[in-house]
C-alpha cells in the first residue's frame, strides 16, 4: 500500500527528551487561497468547484489556472467524444475516466506528487493527486464521489445511481481500482452524518482539499524545515477541524520549530514560538504538556544567561 503521510510515531520521534497570540494565517495566503477559505462552510467549498479548490491549494497561481482548466477540459472533452463512454451506465462510465486516467496521464507512481499540476504536466501522481482528478472529472459528468482516508492511503468511492446513498469503493492508483475487491466487500451506505466506515474515513468538500495541505507540508518536514511546514498543516486544521491526529501534529511541530532556536540557544525565539503553540491549543481539547514544559526550560535558560551576561 503505497505511503505517501508520516505516520504520527515517526513525527514525533522527530522531538528531542527536552521537551503569543495565535498563529495569522493571512501572511502565507495569496489571494486564490483567500477565496477558497472564506468560501468554506460546513465542509461544502462554496462557488468554488472540486477542481478549482484543488488546483488553488495544490499551488497553481492565478496566472496559470486557466492552463490547467484548459488541460482537464482536453481530457473531459477526449472522453466525452469517446463513443464507447456514451453508451455506458453511469457507474460504468466512472471505471471508464479511471481506465482513461491512467492510459493517457498517469505515467508513474511517485509519493510525493500530491499537487495536480505534476500530474497534468509530468504523469506522475500519489493516491491524493489520482483520487483528486478522478474524482474532479467524474464531476464533471455529474457522477458524484467522495474520498476515502485512512493515515497512510486514500481512495475514491463513486455513488451506484441505481441505489441512494450506496457508495462503491475504488483503488484510484491502478486501472483495475474497481476490482481490486468483491463488489459486495466494496460496497457501503454513505451520507454527511458517517464519520468511519471499516476505518477508512470518507471525505469531501473542504476536507478532501485538507489532505493536499497535509500532504504539501510533508514536503518540508522531510527537509526538517518545521517553520515552512507549519502553515500547511495549519491551513489543512482550517478546513477540516476533525481531521485524525491533525492537532498533535500541529503541538510537535510547534515543539520541533521551537527545540532547533533551543538547541541554538536562541531561548526568546524559542519561547516565542512555544507560546504559539499553546495559544493556538488552549481551547482545543488541551494544551500539550510538552510545549508548557519546554516553555518553562526555555525561560529558565533565557534567564541564565541574562544574569550570565550581566556579570561580566
Amino acid at each position: 500500500m503505497p505511503k505517501f503521510w508520516v505516520s504520527l510515531a515517526l513525527l514525533l520521534s522527530l522531538v528531542p527528551p527536552l521537551w503569543g497570540e495565535a498563529l495569522d494565517l493571512t501572511f502565507s495566503k495569496g489571494s486564490l487561497e483567500n477565496t477558497l477559505f472564506e468560501d468554506v462552510r460546513y465542509q461544502k467549498l462554496g462557488r468554488l468547484s472540486l477542481e478549482q479548490a484543488a488546483l488553488i491549494a495544490s499551488g497553481v497561481s492565478q496566472r496559470e489556472l486557466p492552463l490547467y482548466h484548459q488541460k482537464i477540459d482536453a481530457l473531459y472533452n477526449r472522453i466525452a467524444l469517446s463513443l464507447p463512454f456514451k453508451k455506458l451506465p453511469l457507474l460504468d462510465r466512472a471505471e471508464f475516466i479511471l481506465v482513461f486516467l491512467h492510459q493517457t496521464v498517469f505515467k508513474k507512481y511517485d509519493a510525493s506528487a500530491t499537487e495536480i499540476q505534476k500530474t497534468l504536466d509530468q504523469g506522475l501522481f500519489n493516491c491524493v493527486s489520482a483520487t483528486l482528478l478522478f474524482n474532479i472529472l467524474c464531476e464533471r459528468f455529474h457522477i458524484k464521489t467522495v474520498g476515502l482516508e485512512i493515515p497512510t492511503h486514500l481512495d475514491a468511492a463513486v455513488l451506484d445511481p441505481g441505489r441512494p446513498r450506496k457508495f462503491f469503493e475504488v483503488q484510484t492508483t491502478i486501472p483495475l481500482g474497481f476490482w481490486v475487491k468483491d463488489s459486495t466487500v466494496n460496497e457501503f451506505v454513505y451520507d454527511s452524518k458517517v464519520q468511519t466506515w471499516k476505518g477508512k474515513r470518507p471525505v469531501e468538500g473542504s476536507r478532501l482539499i485538507a489532505v493536499i495541505y497535509y500532504n504539501r507540508g510533508m514536503d518540508w518536514i522531510r527537509q526538517n524545515r518545521m517553520e515552512e511546514a507549519l502553515p500547511f498543516y495549519l491551513k489543512a486544521y482550517e478546513l477540516d477541524p476533525h481531521f485524525p491526529d491533525l492537532e498533535r501534529i500541529i503541538a510537535a511541530l510547534y515543539v520541533e520549530w521551537g527545540n532547533q532556536y533551543f538547541k541554538n540557544t536562541d531561548y526568546k525565539r524559542a519561547v516565542e514560538i512555544y507560546s504559539e503553540g499553546i495559544e493556538f491549543l488552549k481551547d482545543r481539547r488541551k494544551t500539550w504538556p510538552i510545549l508548557e514544559r519546554n516553555r518553562s526550560a526555555a525561560l529558565l535558560n533565557q534567564e541564565r544567561m541574562r544574569q550570565c551576561l550581566e556579570k561580566i
